[in-house]
């Protein structure tokens, strides 16, 4: 399966870059500020296809949005 959004693209590749757990809280707040540019329906199509630790990441942002 293949990610819908670019930006979420790069923030799943980032995440696991950066590894489980490892993430500081400037970098969660740069990957806050870059989701809540894509689409929410992409965030959450992503968030589905994302490993369960990432996607937990990114529906925190929107639903803090």
């Amino acid at each position: 399966m293949a990610f819908k959004g670019k930006i979420t693209t790069l923030v799943v590749f980032a995440l696991k870059e950066i590894g489980k757990g490892k993430s500081t809280d400037d970098e969660l707040q740069k990957i806050t500020e870059a989701l809540l540019k894509e689409k929410r329906e992409n965030v959450i199509y992503d968030a589905t296809i994302a490993p369960e630790w990432i996607a937990d990441i990114m529906l925190k942002t929107i639903k803090d949005e």
